[in-house]
């Protein structure tokens, strides 16, 4: 995860901060995901730090971050069928940021 993170150009204070994030959740750490299975959008679901460093880093505001971060619930929410299951969702977070940006317009940084 932190490697991806580097590998995207994310800002060293941006991963440390999803690393204590991870740390302090409990949440389990990434390991492969050969043979795994994806699984639905948590309900309580939220960007990382690094999620969230990347969409402002691309130009998105407090507002409209937030106004996303809803529209990608509700959508991942309602969705059915095989499609709505996602091995990455963080990876599914940064693709939305990029379409949102593509249908707006705005150059991707």
């Amino acid at each position: 995860m932190v490697a991806e993170c580097f590998g995207r150009g994310d800002a060293p204070t941006a991963i440390v901060a999803m690393i204590e994030t991870v740390e302090l959740s409990g949440a389990p750490k990434r390991v492969s995901t050969i043979g795994k299975r994806g699984s639905r959008l948590a309900d309580d679901w939220r960007p990382s730090a690094c999620g969230i460093e990347y969409a402002t880093t691309r130009g998105l505001d407090a507002r409209r971050l937030e106004t996303e971060i809803e529209k990608f619930k509700n959508y991942w929410t309602a969705k059915t069928g095989a499609s709505s299951t996602k091995l990455d969702w963080e990876a599914t977070w940064r693709n939305w940021i990029l379409n949102t940006l593509e249908r707006n317009n705005v150059p991707v940084r």
